[in-house]
């Protein structure tokens, strides 16, 4: 009487079976694969694009504070000191009144647009008084004009980055962070490159460049 040879099982393969469902597995692990690469770098696209204010206030300020008292080297580092406090005082209590109004449009993304041109536009004339190099009056008006535009710069920037990365606080929180410290960190070396009222003045066009650019962005988003 003849017989079927049987298949011989093993413990790693006891139905005979598994290699070939390991082996269907792989092309939908390659899709997973490229649909999250592709999630992930449309992601990191999204946030670099909302976090850029952050990062180009961050570089302007870092060149700013760094060289003010080199600068005032013949006022005195207590008198520069002085000076830069008043970007705080500025910033203090203009903060509460432009975080409340973000609170009102957090999800209107023309309407955050407009606040960040108009918080770039304070900053081209805070950035141009600086350059201008016209006396401690002339610094001191400047100081207060950062504070406001930063105020104006930052807070709308976070409902932002937000909107390109909902229910992410803490990756929201973290590139917010990044780009300004990363700001803070490389603004001192444009002071390598040219001199402070150079940097103010470049400072100053940039603020101008982007005051125009969110402008035309609140328009096409409204």
């Amino acid at each position: 009487m003849w017989q079927v040879p049987q298949r011989k099982l093993s413990r790693a393969n006891p139905t005979g079976t598994a290699r070939t469902r390991r082996v269907l597995k792989i092309p939908e692990l390659r899709d997973a694969f490229y649909h999250n690469f592709a999630s992930s770098t449309m992601l990191l696209a999204r946030l670099s694009a909302e976090g850029s204010p952050v990062f180009a206030y961050g570089a302007c300020s870092g060149a700013m504070y760094s060289g003010l008292v080199l600068h005032n080297k013949a006022l005195g580092t207590r008198v520069s000191a002085l000076l830069q406090l008043l970007v705080a005082v500025s910033y203090l209590f203009s903060a509460p009144v432009v975080g409340r109004q973000c609170d009102e449009c957090a999800g209107d993304s023309a309407a955050l647009s407009r606040k960040l041109a108009l918080g770039w536009a304070i900053l081209f004339a805070g950035f141009g008084l600086l350059a201008a190099d016209a006396g401690i009056s002339s610094q001191a008006l400047g100081l207060l004009l950062l504070g406001l535009g930063e105020a104006f710069v930052l807070l709308p920037s976070y409902p932002r980055l937000t909107l390109a990365c909902p229910h992410r606080p803490g990756l929201v929180s973290a590139f917010f962070n990044g780009a300004w410290a990363l700001g803070q960190a490389l603004g001192p070396f444009i002071l390598a490159l040219v001199t402070w009222e150079q940097a103010e003045m470049v400072a100053s066009c940039c603020a101008l460049s982007l005051a125009g650019l969110y402008a035309f962005l609140s328009v096409v988003q409204g």
